[in-house]
């Protein structure tokens, strides 16, 4: 079984979104002690069970096993919660080697449940943990949020915290941000202020500063805008049904970052 960590060469010295509470640790530890104390695994082969087994450090029977030896959920809490010695991959290996043993989809959906509440930005998907944004989104933010203009570098910056709240993500405002920092930036482009024209106004007037953005491009963003600031939009409190979601935010957060970045090189040595 190649296992999270190994299937996604993580390594001490890998840059990605490595940060995992010791929270998510120990409510995966919950749902997974919760599940093994109330149901009987069948651990399958032999060799299923040296692999896996060995490399979860719990002890085992042939054929089943069921895990309400308090020394084995004692060193497994021991093991996953002790945040100075284990890095930050390893819950995820432990979720991907559990369900690998147990088999249980309402074990996944417990451990996907957790995850989302706890702002991880990884989802599990048949069996496997993978990430919901990847490495170019990422750095696409992390370019978006670091530009020469602070306004822009700020609206970026505040999206990604509203969303990543563990206790209570603000979607709608994280989005609303988003967008205010491409507003921003194409105020800055064409020197009028934004508070009191649209965003479509000023995309029309940015290729009088001999910038050409595609039509069909343009016109995209145009409408991904007014999804935001029209009279249902998110920016009108309440106006959307059922609220904006997790992956409402991140789909805006990823794209106006994209745009602001793809901005800003079409303007290179054509703006101040």
């Amino acid at each position: 079984m190649k296992v999270f960590s190994k299937r996604n060469n993580m390594t001490l010295n890998t840059l990605k979104i490595n940060e995992v509470s010791k929270t998510l640790n120990i409510r995966v530890l919950n749902a997974f002690t919760v599940y093994a104390q109330n149901n009987i695994i069948d651990w399958g082969t032999i060799t299923d069970i040296e692999e896996v087994m060995t490399e979860l450090g719990i002890e085992y029977e042939i054929p089943t096993f069921k895990m309400q030896n308090d020394n084995n959920i004692l060193r497994l809490r021991k093991y996953y919660t002790d945040m100075t010695r284990i890095q930050w991959y390893e819950i995820y290996d432990f979720i991907e080697k559990s369900l690998y043993v147990a088999k249980s989809k309402e074990l996944e959906k417990n451990y996907n449940r957790i995850m989302e509440e706890e702002g991880s930005l990884y989802r599990i998907v048949n069996g496997l943990v993978v990430p919901i944004i990847n490495d170019e989104e990422i750095e696409s933010i992390q370019n978006a949020s670091s530009t020469k203009y602070d306004s822009v570098n700020n609206h970026i910056e505040k999206a990604l915290v509203l969303l990543q709240k563990r206790q209570n993500p603000d979607y709608e405002n994280s989005i609303k941000e988003s967008i205010s920092a491409v507003e921003s930036l194409c105020s800055i482009i064409t020197g009028i202020d934004g508070k009191n024209n649209t965003l479509g106004y000023t995309l029309d007037l940015i290729e009088e500063k001999g910038i050409h953005i595609h039509t069909a491009l343009k016109e995209a963003f145009k409408k991904i805008y007014g999804y935001a600031s029209d009279e249902k939009g998110i920016r009108h409190a309440g106006a959307i049904e059922n609220g904006a979601k997790r992956e409402d935010a991140i789909y805006m957060l990823v794209s106006c970052s994209a745009f602001v970045n793809y901005l800003i090189e079409k303007c290179e040595g054509k703006c101040n």
